[in-house]
């Protein structure tokens, strides 16, 4: 064996030991114990999440992204299982906008940020897995009409939250969004999307000269930056942000 091969082996088993108890230390934190087959099957496809999280941090060190991947507890699976899991094709034409009122404000006074949880004006975020739970202890609410944005204009998005509230928003999510830990996340996709999962924009900020939209995710504090992402703003419509989203106008409550 050369001194070029040794180097090389000595490497790989350095690589793969450190890999091991990092799988460990994951494991036993989200608790994904396993024995036999379904832990090697787990195991590989963690390494694949881990080297690709690595691939992604190098390009955010070099200045090519403004966002860092991490592990969650999704990194054991493959994004075609998170996607069958937990997200659902949600098309531009359902009733989410169908009977809305288009919003339209001419008000040139919306702040130019603006965090609705700085306002105790949003609740604590929930890991609700791959189901939308109903706690029937809280307050019942009767919508009887709501605003909608679909025409990708984030402008107008950014008033409807600046003056009414939280607005609820529909994304594609990708892989990375999937893997997402912090910053302001550039996502792949163009304003022509699918749209696949249902959040909550809770504001709209600026830093180091990046917009960006403050949004509430369910998929518990362990992922992205304690429950929330910070979703690159005024570029294009990018994952679909201003393309689907409603606000309720009058409500009863009960």
């Amino acid at each position: 064996m050369t001194m070029r091969s040794l180097i090389f082996t000595l490497l790989i088993v350095g690589t793969l030991a450190s890999y091991e108890e990092l799988w460990r230390e994951w494991k036993r934190k989200y608790n994904k114990e396993r024995n036999g087959l379904e832990d090697a099957v787990r195991r590989k496809i963690w390494i694949d999440n881990v080297e690709y999280i690595q691939e992604r941090n190098l390009h955010h060190d070099l200045g090519l992204i403004t966002y860092e991947l991490g592990l969650n507890q999704f990194t054991d699976m493959t994004f075609d299982e998170f996607k069958a899991k937990y997200l659902s094709d949600i098309r531009s034409t359902s009733n989410l906008v169908k009977g809305g009122i288009p919003y339209d404000s001419t008000n040139s006074t919306v702040p130019e940020s603006i965090d609705w949880r700085e306002a105790q004006c949003v609740t604590d975020v929930k890991n609700q897995e791959d189901e939308c739970k109903y706690d029937e202890n809280l307050g019942r609410v009767k919508v009887t009409e709501f605003y909608t944005v679909y025409t990708g204009k984030e402008d107008t998005l950014k008033k409807l939250i600046g003056e009414q509230g939280p607005a609820s928003v529909t994304l594609e999510v990708d892989r990375d969004f999937m893997l997402y830990k912090k910053g302001i996340y550039q996502c792949k996709c163009s304003s022509k999307v699918r749209m696949n999962q249902m959040l909550l924009a809770v504001g709209y900020g600026t830093e180091n000269g990046n917009d960006f939209w403050i949004v509430k995710n369910s998929w518990g504090t362990s992922w992205g930056e304690r429950g929330y992402i910070r979703l690159v703003r005024n570029t294009e419509n990018k994952c679909g942000i201003a393309s689907m989203a409603t606000l309720p106008k009058l409500a009863h409550f009960s």
